[in-house]
């Protein structure tokens, strides 16, 4: 049995946000993600809570580069709305919230604050799973001081890590060999 290969965090959706400046540049991500036998992409442009005055905002924002990328692509990598999400204190009271999982889907993306880290930010990150029912993956966890890390995991949170912190990891025991 073959499982697909998941980029479950891409930044591909052409001025969406920082990731593609033009859909040439997506069209050209999803070439190098075809060429490396990636299955699916989850296309997760940056939604900050205090950009957008809701939700919707962002999804017509998101849609668009969603209808445009669609429009001249037709490879074989299936694409997934999604978002990155900024964690802020009491964000599961955010009305929509469920409308920036990857689609289909009540799994969301949490991009954790470089801010100091609290206690209520750990309880937003329970309360999106318990109270509004989503399976919360943390982005790039490989960037977070160890001792959170073990925190986050031992909550079982899952968690999304970058390849290039695997490359470097491998780099790293390699040198010590």
């Amino acid at each position: 049995m073959k499982y697909p290969l998941i980029d479950f965090h891409a930044h591909i959706l052409p001025k969406a946000d920082h990731g593609s400046d033009c859909l040439e540049t997506s069209l050209f991500q999803l070439s190098q993600a075809t060429a490396a036998g990636v299955d699916i992409v989850v296309a997760t442009p940056h939604f900050y809570p205090n950009d957008y005055s809701d939700v919707e905002s962002f999804l017509q924002i998101r849609e668009s580069a969603v209808r445009e990328l669609f429009s001249a692509y037709s490879g074989p990598i299936k694409i997934l709305p999604a978002a990155e999400v900024m964690l802020c204190e009491g964000l599961h009271h955010l009305p929509d919230i469920e409308k920036l999982c990857v689609s289909g889907t009540k799994v969301i993306l949490v991009e954790l604050p470089v801010s100091r880290w609290s206690r209520a930010l750990m309880d937003t990150l329970g309360a999106l799973e318990s109270v509004c029912g989503l399976h919360v993956v943390v982005a790039h966890i490989d960037r977070c001081p160890r001792g959170l890390r073990e925190q986050l995991l031992g909550c079982g949170f899952a968690s999304q890590i970058n390849a290039e912190a695997i490359c470097a990891f491998h780099k790293k025991q390699l040198r010590s060999l």
